[in-house]
């Protein structure tokens, strides 16, 4: 992608090329900006692609610093908690999808406009009883 750029191509020409969205081409372009470490850790599998983004607005030592942090924190770990341990190291505090018994726990608790939109989460009908 890179060398199709070099020689004068845009992102539209680029993803047409590779039958991609220009988003993908410019996120995947933004992984070359990463260290090689961040790009080993993506293709050894150890972070995602994500993460990886995330680290690339970093400054390359930070970027070390904290793909060794992520790897050691997802080391032994698999699926979903590997997932919420690596978010844990770079602070992601985004609010994540609940499951549904969170969403029926949170349910029995609530009442007005609240339970009433988690009812419709839920699609459940309003219990007018």
């Amino acid at each position: 992608m890179a060398a199709l750029q070099d020689r004068g191509h845009g992102d539209d020409d680029v993803a047409l090329l590779f039958g991609c969205s220009v988003q993908t081409v410019q996120a995947t372009l933004a992984l070359l900006e990463c260290t090689q470490a961040v790009q080993a850790a993506v293709e050894s599998g150890e972070i995602t692609v994500t993460h990886a983004r995330q680290l690339g607005d970093l400054p390359p030592e930070e970027q070390r610093e904290k793909v060794k942090e992520l790897t050691d924190a997802g080391a032994g770990a698999k699926g979903h908690e590997r997932a919420r341990r690596q978010r844990a190291v770079l602070g992601d505090t985004k609010p994540r999808l609940r499951s549904r018994k969170e969403i029926t726990h949170a349910l029995h608790t609530s009442s007005g406009d609240y339970a009433d939109a988690l009812r419709w989460v839920l699609g459940e009908e309003r219990n007018n009883g």
